[in-house]
């Protein structure tokens, strides 16, 4: 607020600062996100991708296990889980990037992180199946836990960073300068 201290000095103005109030922490920081561009990531939003990483997780689970049942044309079922499984990929990186609005690294962190649960959630009945038939559980199925979801998680960061990439590259508005960050 700025106020003169007299009538007679009227050159002088003193500056009497108020206590911001949380409305105005609230408008500044508003306005720095989208004079920066930075983004906000809401609990909701955190919700929506940890949902969608536990749901394509599951798919890839579902695809696994549907696909690997039937015993006859064993060659067209199992590029049909290939398919299937690209399929569901792809629609969770398009999820992660135009729908969550997120960035090449945390769209193809989640996309890996989905395929690593998958692999691990395929790890964990195939163990279960073996104890299941021999009631003995060999060591090389603790070392499953890790070596599926490392060999398959890799790979689908590495892919999905790429696509990631080339959809930011592609999807950038007319006219503007903006950087894959």
């Amino acid at each position: 607020m700025v106020r003169a201290d007299s009538a007679d000095d009227e050159r002088r103005i003193m500056i009497k600062p108020q206590p911001l109030r949380v409305e105005d922490w609230r408008r500044s920081l508003r306005l720095y996100s989208v004079w920066s561009g930075a983004r906000t990531l809401h609990a909701s939003q955190r919700q929506s991708w940890i949902r969608a990483a536990l749901l394509a997780g599951a798919a890839y689970f579902i695809v696994g296990r549907v696909f690997a049942i039937p015993v006859t044309r064993v060659h067209f079922w199992r590029l049909a889980a290939w398919l299937v499984s690209g399929a569901v990929f792809a629609a969770h990186i398009g999820y992660e990037h135009f729908r969550l609005r997120h960035s090449p690294r945390p769209t193809a962190s989640h996309a890996a992180l989905a395929v690593a649960l998958g692999a691990l959630a395929l790890a964990v009945a195939g163990a279960l199946h073996k104890l299941m038939a021999t009631s003995a559980l060999e060591p090389r199925w603790l070392l499953a836990f890790i070596v599926w979801p490392a060999a398959t998680g890799l790979p689908a960061f590495l892919v999905a960073l790429v696509a990631a990439a080339v959809l930011t590259r592609f999807n950038r508005r007319p006219g503007t300068n903006a950087e894959i960050r």
